[in-house]
C-alpha cells in the first residue's frame, strides 16, 4: 500500500505482529441458508494495481512493454483513456470507492487518518485500527432531498455473492469473501526496507494460481491488490527503473494467471478488470509544508503521538494533502467550527482574532485550501482568491455551480478553459458528469464533484489542505507521493476485459462505477439511488444493460414540479419559510404531480422512520449515535411540515366535476 507511516508508538508493534504472523487466511465464512442470490456463469478477476498513474501505464502500454495486458485484456476488452480516482486519492479511500460505488464521504472512508472527535483518538489504518476497517463503513447521513441514500451498511459484491465461491487476496476489504488471505509478513518487510526485493506481488500471483487451478472450486469473484510498485514508487520515484520493471514483471504474472484460467477451462467466461486506486505525484527533497509547525506557532496545540489535552489535529493521510480539525473556540470537540469562526478564529493563548483560512493558505508550498461553508457550499480558497461551489441534490441526482467569490480568476484556473469558462459565467447548475468531462484537460479533473462530496462524513477534516506539485507536509526520504486533487494523482489505468464486452475505448470513467459493473456481469440487481457509480452499460451486451433506475421515471415525472424545491438551500427549510415557499411551489404543480410528490414523501418519512429506530436502538454500528438521532429528527421534523402544507393544498385543491351519467 502506499501512504506514509505516521511515527507512532502502534508501528513497531504492527510490524511485529506482521512478521510474527506471516500469512494470515481467514476461513470459509459460514453462509446464511436461503440467501444464495442466482448469477450468470460468470468469472470475474478484479485486479488493483497500487499506486500506478494513467500516464506511465498507457506509456508501457503504447511501448510494447505489457504483452499479456495487450493480448489478455486489450485486444479482448475495452480501455478507459482516463480512469478517474477519488479525494482522497489514497489507497483506503479508493479501494472501498471501487469496491463499494460510494465516495469517500459516503463510505466514511475519508483518509488513512482521521480524527474521531467523539472519542478523541486519532485513528490511522496503517496501525492497529486497520482491523476496523470493514467495521467502519457506513453511508453518510442523507441530505433532505436525497432519501434514496438510505443509512445502510456499504454493499460489496461479496456481500452481494453470499453464497458463492468468492475470494481476497491482500485487501484490506474482504467481509464475507469465502477465502481471504493478507500476507502481512511480505508486506512488512517492504515497508520497512526497500533494499530487499519485493515479495508480494510474486506471493499474490502464486495464490491466484493456486485459486484458479482448483477444479471446479475456483472463485466466481476475486478481488486482489498487486501493492509492490506503489512501495517502490515512494523509495525511487515513479520513473526509475525499478518500478517500470516492477510493471512488467506483473504483466507476466497476468500471463500465468489466464494460462491458469485456460487450463481450468473458465477462462472463456471470465471477466478481467485491471486498474489503480491512484496515482503518484513526484515530490522534491526539501519543499515542505509542516501544518504542525505552522499551528504551534500560532499557539495551538496540535495532537502528537499521546497528548490527549489538544485543539487542533493534522491527519496527513499522505505527503501531499492534509485534513486539519479544529476545535470550536466555544463548544470545544463538541461541534466541528464552521466557515465563518474559521475566518474570524480567536488564538488559543493571546485571544487575537486572525482569518485562519486565509493563514493557512499563504503558507510557502499550499496550493490551495477546502472548506465547507455549510452542506449544500464549499469553499475552495487560496492566498488570491477563492471559488464557491454549490450543490443541489434532487432525487439521487447532484448537480453544481461555480461561482469566483475573490479576485479574478480562480484556484484550478478553470476559468482559462472556454468550456469551463462558460459553465462558470453562466451562473447555471450542471450535472456532476458535464463537469467531469468539461475539466478532464485541467490540472485538476472532476475536482467539483470531489471537493464536495468528502465533506458529508461527519469524519472528515474541517479543511483539507492541497499542496502544489513536488511539495509534501512533512520531510521524508520519499521522492513520490499522493492523495491530491492533482492530474497527476487522479488519472489511473482502468481495463475491463471479456467475451462478450464491446471491444475499443470509451473516454472516461470513475472507480466508483467499477462496483455497479461487477453487479451487471452477475446479471445482478444495482442499488440505484444508494451507490454514487454507475454501469459501464456503454460496453457490455445489450442484454445485461437492460435494467435500468427505477427511480429515473418518477426523477423525469415530477422534475418540472420540483425544480424550485431543491434549488433552496436546504438549511433554510424552515417553519417561516414554509408556507411562502409551497405556496408557490404548489402554483407549478397540477393535482398528479402533487399526489405523486405526497406519496413520495410519505414513504421516504416512513423509512427515515425506521432508520432513527435503528439508531436509537444502537443497531448502527460504530457511529455517534447521538449525533445520528439528531440528524435523522430534523430531517424529519422538515418532513413533517412538508407533509402537512402538501397535505393542505391536496385538500383545498378544486374537486374534479363528477361525470356525467352516460358520459
Amino acid at each position: 500500500m502506499i501512504d506514509a507511516y505516521p511515527k507512532t508508538d502502534r508501528r513497531g508493534v504492527f510490524f511485529l505482529v506482521a512478521i510474527l504472523t506471516g500469512v494470515l487466511t481467514v476461513l470459509p465464512a459460514q453462509t446464511e441458508p436461503g440467501r444464495v442470490a442466482p448469477i450468470r456463469d460468470v468469472y470475474v478477476l478484479f485486479i488493483v494495481i497500487d499506486g500506478v498513474p494513467g500516464a506511465i501505464f498507457d506509456e508501457m502500454l503504447d511501448a510494447g512493454r505489457l504483452p499479456n495486458v495487450q493480448r489478455h485484456v486489450i485486444e479482448r476488452g475495452c480501455r478507459v483513456r482516463k480512469g478517474l480516482t477519488v479525494f482522497p486519492s489514497v489507497t483506503f479511500s479508493a479501494q472501498v470507492g471501487a469496491i463499494t460505488g460510494l465516495y469517500p464521504g459516503h463510505s466514511s472512508v475519508t483518509g488513512i487518518k482521521w480524527y474521531d472527535r467523539y472519542r478523541g483518538q486519532l485513528r490511522h489504518y496503517l496501525s492497529a485500527d486497520f482491523w476496523d476497517l470493514e467495521d467502519d463503513l457506513t453511508l453518510y447521513s442523507p441530505k433532505l432531498l436525497d432519501f434514496e441514500r438510505l443509512m445502510s451498511k456499504p454493499e460489496t459484491p461479496f456481500t452481494r455473492l453470499r453464497g458463492h465461491r468468492t475470494a481476497s487476496i491482500q485487501q484490506i476489504i474482504g467481509r464475507d469473501a469465502e477465502r481471504r488471505s493478507f500476507f502481512l509478513f511480505e508486506l512488512g518487510l517492504s515497508r520497512i526496507t526497500h533494499h530487499l526485493p519485493h515479495q508480494t506481488d510474486k506471493s499474490v500471483a502464486r495464490k491466484l494460481v493456486k485459486l484458479y487451478g482448483k477444479s471446479g472450486r475456483q472463485p466466481r469473484f476475486t478481488f486482489c491488490c498487486f501493492p509492490d510498485f506503489d512501495c517502490e514508487a515512494h523509495s525511487s520515484g515513479i520513473r526509475s527503473a525499478r518500478t517500470f520493471k516492477l510493471l512488467e514483471r506483473f504483466d507476466g504474472y497476468l500471463g500465468k494467471i489466464v494460462e491458469t484460467m485456460k487450463a481450468s477451462g473458465i477462462y472463456e467466461k471470465s471477466y478481467i478488470i485491471v486498474t489503480s486506486d491512484h496515482g503518484n505525484t513526484t515530490v522534491g527533497a526539501h519543499q515542505v509544508t509542516n501544518f504542525n509547525h505552522v499551528l504551534e506557532s500560532l499557539g495551538f496545540r496540535p495532537k502528537r503521538r499521546t497528548e490527549k489535552k489538544v485543539d487542533s489535529v493534522v491527519a496527513g493521510s499522505s505527503l501531499n494533502s492534509v485534513a486539519i480539525y479544529f476545535a470550536d473556540p466555544k463548544e470545544g470537540w463538541k461541534i466541528r467550527p464552521g466557515y465563518e469562526t474559521l475566518r474570524n478564529f480567536p488564538l488559543p493563548r493571546s485571544g487575537k482574532r486572525i482569518d485562519l483560512l486565509l493563514h493557512l493558505a499563504g503558507r510557502k508550498g499550499t496550493d490551495f485550501l477546502l472548506v465547507q461553508e455549510n452542506p449544500s457550499r464549499v469553499r475552495v480558497v487560496n492566498e488570491s482568491s477563492e471559488l464557491g461551489i454549490d450543490r443541489r441534490i434532487f432525487l439521487g441526482g447532484c448537480y453544481y455551480r461555480l461561482e469566483i467569490t475573490k479576485g479574478e480568476t480562480d484556484p484550478w484556473q478553470y476559468l482559462k478553459h472556454p468550456e469551463l469558462g462558460l459553465m462558470i459565467r453562466s451562473g447555471e447548475f450542471h450535472s456532476a458528469d458535464e463537469w467531469m468531462t468539461a475539466s478532464l484537460a485541467t490540472q485538476y479533473p472532476d475536482a467539483v464533484v470531489q471537493a464536495v462530496q468528502v465533506f458529508d462524513s461527519f469524519r472528515a477534516g474541517d479543511v483539507f489542505a492541497c499542496l502544489k506539485p513536488g511539495w509534501k507536509v512533512k520531510p521524508s526520504s520519499y521522492r513520490s507521493t499522493h492523495g491530491s486533487l492533482l492530474a497527476s494523482d487522479m488519472y489511473v489505468p482502468l481495463l475491463i476485459a471479456g467475451p462478450d464486452v464491446t471491444a475499443g475505448e470509451i473516454s472516461i470513467a470513475r472507480l466508483t462505477d467499477i462496483y455497479p459493473t461487477i453487479l451487471r456481469l452477475f446479471g445482478l440487481e444495482i442499488p440505484f439511488g444508494n451507490i454514487d457509480g454507475r454501469p459501464l452499460d456503454e460496453i457490455l451486451p445489450k442484454a445485461l444493460a437492460l435494467q435500468k433506475d427505477p427511480y429515473l421515471d418518477r426523477r423525469l415525472a415530477i422534475l418540472p414540479a420540483m425544480k424550485q424545491l431543491w434549488q433552496m438551500e436546504e438549511n433554510s427549510l424552515t417553519e417561516s419559510a414554509l408556507p411562502h415557499h409551497f405556496e408557490n411551489f404548489m402554483a407549478q404543480t397540477n393535482d398528479r404531480q402533487r399526489h405523486r410528490i405526497l406519496n413520495y414523501l410519505k414513504r421516504v418519512k416512513s423509512r427515515l422512520a425506521i432508520r432513527l429506530r435503528e439508531a436509537q436502538d444502537g443497531r448502527m454500528a460504530r457511529v455517534s449515535h447521538r449525533r445520528l438521532r439528531r440528524s435523522l429528527r430534523a430531517r424529519e421534523k422538515d418532513l413533517s411540515r412538508m407533509i402537512v402544507w402538501l397535505d393542505q393544498f391536496e385538500n383545498d385543491a378544486p374537486t374534479p366535476a363528477a361525470p356525467r351519467p352516460g358520459s
